[in-house]
């Protein structure tokens, strides 16, 4: 008797999120009327790298998409998911052949991938983020920085009143300026004049509407809450431990504590682990490996924030411009090490700071959170209430 996996009549939906540097896996279950997280996790594949400036996808960053859901797709099976929701974001939207890698997904893996507008995307990532806002009573600017764009929504009394995607992501940024690795004023000098030159109507709408807390969702805020929290454990009273790190930053290590099981993905090509801060690994250029990598497991279950906990976490703003000085102070060997900073995202870090502090000049922010939900709980909320 195949023992895998127990079921029970409780409804399963699974949702990716296939995100221009990030794929990720989100699974629930409806119990008693609520729905629960049974599984989530990442994979870094870097889909949009080495295409930006010819708005395309390489081949090998597609083989490495598609190997990335042939993994989703072992433990969704294993899990017993029929309900399966598939977005793209900005890189598969922006390039001239996204549709091929939409339909290679489809004769793959038999998945019907959506691909969402920005507009959209900021719409879902804000029903996604406001279920973790109900304490703010006050008017608050969301920020989703992606890899291939950045969102904003501005919202008063819950309700979203502005809201726009720009092609402001970290990896989009990083191979337009191609930045040193410790950043440099050069870098920083060109990185201002293009944000002010695209962020302008964001700029005037923050003169005419001020706004006080700044609400970021999605990796480099999930980042910088993680180097908040381990300057504290360090004893940091600014949130950036002193002194030497130890230790070579692992995913997994960050991930757990964010619930993600361990070894539950085995199905990506074990470059995985390191397309990393050099770039795009050296992969195979004729297109994807086709076939099923990893055997279907049984994940250890996800433990569900309680309610109070609210999956919104302050960065106080006294301990913002310590994180940001050490970020940009540092190189990418520096970053690397941090084991607050996962290898995946230690390349892009410096940008994403800038970018926050970019905006934070805008208007007369004193608050900033993290919230843990953006697109993929947005899906959820808007699909399946």
């Amino acid at each position: 008797m195949d023992t895998t996996v127990e079921l029970n009549e409780n409804k399963r939906v699974a949702i990716i999120d296939c995100g221009t540097n990030t794929f990720n896996l989100l699974v629930k279950e409806k119990v008693e009327g609520k729905w629960k997280t049974l599984f989530k996790t990442k994979l870094p594949v870097k889909l949009g790298a080495g295409g930006f400036s010819e708005n395309v996808l390489l081949p090998n960053r597609m083989a490495r998409g598609i190997d990335a859901l042939y993994s989703y797709k072992n433990v969704i099976d294993s899990l017993g998911v029929k309900d399966v929701r598939v977005f793209a974001t900005s890189a598969v939207r922006e390039a001239s052949n996204g549709g091929e890698f939409v339909a290679r997904v489809k004769k793959h893996l038999n998945f019907d991938m959506e691909v969402i507008s920005g507009d959209r995307e900021a719409e879902l990532i804000f029903e996604g983020v406001v279920q973790t806002t109900g304490e703010l009573k006050e008017d608050y600017l969301i920020m989703d920085i992606g890899g291939g764009s950045t969102e904003f929504i501005f919202v008063r009394d819950q309700k979203p009143l502005w809201r726009k995607s720009y092609l402001l992501g970290v990896s989009r940024l990083h191979g337009m300026l191609k930045p040193a690795s410790r950043i440099n004023q050069d870098d920083v000098n060109r990185l201002r004049t293009h944000l002010n030159k695209e962020l302008q109507d964001l700029i005037s709408f923050l003169k005419e509407n001020p706004v006080k807390v700044l609400v970021g969702s999605s990796g480099s805020f999930d980042t910088l809450f993680d180097m908040y929290q381990f300057g504290v454990a360090e004893g940091s009273s600014k949130g950036v431990a002193q002194g030497s790190v130890k230790g070579v930053a692992q995913d997994a290590k960050q991930d757990s504590s964010k619930g993600v099981a361990q070894g539950s993905v085995k199905g990506v090509a074990q470059d995985a682990k390191q397309d990393s801060a050099k770039g795009v690994a050296q992969g195979s250029s004729k297109g994807p490996s086709v076939g099923p990598s990893a055997k279907p497991t049984l994940h250890a279950p996800f433990k569900e924030p309680t309610e109070s906990s609210m999956n919104l976490n302050e960065i106080p703003f006294s301990s913002y411009p310590s994180i940001h000085q050490w970020l940009v102070g540092s190189t990418l060997e520096e970053r690397l090490k941090h084991p607050s900073i996962p290898q995946m995202r230690a390349e892009y870090m410096p940008l994403s700071t800038y970018l926050v502090k970019f905006v934070l000049e805008q208007s007369s922010f004193n608050k900033m959170y993290q919230s843990e939900y953006a697109l993929k709980e947005g899906v959820l909320a808007h699909y399946l209430s």
